[in-house]
């Protein structure tokens, strides 16, 4: 497979933790203006993004989610700095444990319209506490965790460092299945909850005898 294009002024956010100790991982991107980012920048930008997962999504999860951490690349060009933040936020809730593959899925909306899968990640770790009828969120739930993806998405907004400010973004690398020359970056214009419950069947290991 051949390497991804270049993305200028775009950073790639790359979660990393665990849940019931299957590991986990969720992909995001940061547009910039300044810059470019040194090594110092990569790294004050991972520790940011870090605690804004920390304190909006992992409010959502339970004490068997681990976030652990954050990696920043500057996705310029294949020699461009990048730096990263380690830590250990644990989910607030610690009753009802759900399976490692229960998620709650967050589409990511953009301006522009086309047929196919949209831009979205999985946030593992919710209770069956907040499961109703085996199959979608509870209203009050559902409430918070919208709350909680909009203050996520306003956390990193919100991120400076030095002179460099940042938007939650995507990148489209394909079409009609085939690598764009040029990968488009979208800007992220809301965060939504969706009321049924996702799974991740990945994140519960092999079948066994």
């Amino acid at each position: 497979m051949p390497p991804l294009p270049n993305v200028n002024n775009v950073l790639r956010l790359r979660y990393i933790g665990t849940v019931h100790g299957s590991a986990f991982n969720n992909i995001l991107h940061l547009m910039f203006q300044g810059g470019p980012p040194t090594v110092a920048d990569c790294n004050g930008i991972a520790t940011q993004a870090f605690n804004a997962y920390a304190t909006n999504l992992m409010q959502l999860v339970d004490v068997n989610s681990i976030l652990t951490r954050c990696e920043v690349q500057d996705l310029t060009s294949p020699t461009a700095n990048e730096g990263s933040h380690d830590g250990s936020q644990a989910g607030s809730i610690a009753t009802q444990s759900g399976p490692a593959s229960l998620a709650l899925v967050v589409s990511q909306i953009i301006n522009f319209r086309y047929r196919g899968g949209h831009p979205r990640f999985y946030v593992p770790g919710p209770t069956m506490l907040e499961v109703l009828n085996g199959k979608v969120w509870t209203n009050t739930f559902l409430t918070s965790a919208r709350a909680q993806a909009t203050s996520f998405r306003s956390a990193l907004n919100a991120i400076v460092q030095g002179t460099m400010t940042f938007q939650m973004a995507t990148v489209s690398y394909r079409t009609a299945h085939a690598l764009r020359p040029t990968p488009l970056p979208f800007v992220v214009q809301q965060l939504v909850v969706h009321g049924r419950v996702d799974t991740q069947r990945r994140r519960l290991g092999k079948e066994t005898p």
